[in-house]
């Protein structure tokens, strides 16, 4: 019996006897799951609970705090002297109160306890007291900016193919501006201590107080953030994820990671890197590099969702930004959990009589991942298990070692006239303690005049496009993975 493997977000999905396809559809909101509220009925306090077979996590590494509103979508996120900082299209908010920008936020840093300044789409600057807050000064940088960026008290501004400027922001106004750079196409800039690291389309950038490339490295696609600290710097590099490099003594590169989804913005707390995707929240350990913790975006309605666009950090703490909230960051000093990866999709199948379908769940992090309690409803059941270690003594319970997946075969009779099958399983990873896999078989398909379903998708550079903006106009949609 020959299998067919459609790989999809780290799971595959497999039939013997058809032809599958897949459609984007819902992924659960775990990121508030805490100890506290263990999936697997206990409490999660693994002082208290059902002892060796709990499925509670030894750490949290990553979750979810305090959640405030903001006056609209946020894009850039900051955080000055423990206040978390949002803006958006013409804002600049601290918890309910804002003042104007002119234009969408493109990028916002944190000066320093007391002071942010954030740049528009337009190139429009603006410093702003956080205690107010209050608008100190505004400049413009004379071009599309694309990111800002401080060291000590100069404020950058990346402006594309015009390079970069820079202002004074000495004694909270905002000097005339200077250029640094006009040689460079420069998307993301962020302070080195003296220095600038830069990123553009193609490359990685050390540049000199005075504007003089130190070093440059080529990598694939455009830099959408910059952060730095301790030597460390961290390049988002959207569809092709993220690069660290090292920039004490010259610049050289240590390592690029493959994210799943676009890396958009990035923010570095203690130890650690956060890098928002869209599609979620995950946590790095510059250490080792190794994922740790990953936070999904919530879940979503007929393919529009909100999503997880902005991190910003300030010493130990953090804050993101998801669709019109801002929630304040927990992070720990456990620099080690299980991240099960499942596809934030309905997996639609096509086929008639029996058959079978293989869920790959992988463990992406760098604790053992434990998962048990699988149940299923719907015209398909469980059969066989395979890849992880049977747990001692715990009935139907597996652990799958980092980097390791589970293997879980669904088989039965495929209805002609479609169904809804549910696949759900208790993990230990604290931002996911329940994974649910909606599998729909024989679901009736478009043809073609038919109105298509709206969405909203996310762009390469944080944008989000919604199908239901382009009432009239031809739209071409195309999928594709580089992984």
């Amino acid at each position: 019996m020959q299998r067919l493997p459609l790989p999809l977000y780290g799971i595959a999905v497999v039939l013997a006897t058809a032809c599958s396809t897949e459609e984007s559809s819902p992924d659960p909101w775990g990121g508030n799951a805490t100890a506290d509220s263990g999936a697997d009925g206990h409490d999660g306090d693994d002082d208290d609970d059902a002892g060796p077979c709990s499925l509670s996590p030894s750490s949290i590494p990553l979750a979810l705090g305090d959640e405030q509103g903001a006056p609209g979508r946020v894009t850039g996120m900051a955080v000055a002297g423990g206040t978390a900082v949002s803006c958006g299209s013409g804002f600049v908010a601290v918890g309910n109160s804002s003042v104007d920008l002119s234009g969408t936020c493109t990028g916002i840093v944190t000066v320093d306890d007391a002071t942010v300044a954030a740049v528009s789409a337009s190139g429009s600057v603006v410093l702003v007291d956080v205690a107010g807050p209050t608008v100190l000064a505004t400049a413009e940088a004379g071009g599309s900016a694309y990111d800002i960026g401080v060291d000590g008290n100069t404020i950058a501004v990346a402006l594309g193919s015009a390079g970069a400027t820079t202002f004074d922001a000495t004694g909270g106004s905002l000097g005339a501006a200077t250029t640094l750079t006009s040689a460079l196409d420069v998307r993301a800039i962020g302070g080195a201590g003296g220095g600038w690291l830069v990123g553009g389309p193609g490359h990685v950038t050390m540049l000199s107080s005075d504007g003089s490339s130190t070093g440059s490295l080529e990598v694939r696609g455009s830099a959408t953030d910059v952060e730095v600290s301790d030597g460390t710097g961290v390049v988002g590099r959207g569809e092709f994820g993220v690069t660290v490099v090292d920039v004490d003594g010259g610049l050289s590169l240590r390592s690029e990671i493959a994210t799943e989804g676009t890396a958009i913005d990035v923010a570095l707390v203690g130890d650690a890197a956060l890098v928002a995707t869209g599609a979620g929240l995950h946590r790095y350990e510059l250490s080792d590099l190794a994922l740790s913790a990953r936070i999904v975006r919530p879940d979503m309605a007929e393919l529009v969702g909100e999503w997880i666009t902005a991190v910003g950090a300030d010493g130990s703490d953090a804050a993101a930004g998801i669709g019109s909230d801002v929630y304040d960051l927990e992070l720990s000093d456990e620099a080690e959990g299980a991240v099960a990866l499942l596809p934030r999709a309905t997996t639609s199948l096509f086929a008639e009589g029996s058959g079978e379908v293989i869920v790959l769940v992988e463990n992406a992090g760098n604790d053992d991942l434990r998962l048990g309690d699988l149940s299923i409803e719907g015209g398909l059941s469980i059969g066989a298990v395979e890849g992880g270690e049977p747990r001692d003594g715990c009935e139907e319970q597996w652990t799958v070692e980092p980097g390791g997946a589970l293997l879980i075969t669904l088989e039965g009779e495929l209805p002609a006239d479609g169904s809804m099958v549910d696949l759900r399983m208790a993990t230990n990873d604290p931002n996911q303690r329940e994974l649910p896999l909606p599998v729909e078989v024989n679901r009736p398909s478009l043809a073609v005049g038919d109105v298509a379903p709206d969405f909203s998708l996310l762009s390469f550079d944080g944008r989000v496009v919604d199908l239901a903006a382009m009432s009239g106009e031809v739209v071409y949609l195309k999928l594709f993975s580089y992984s």
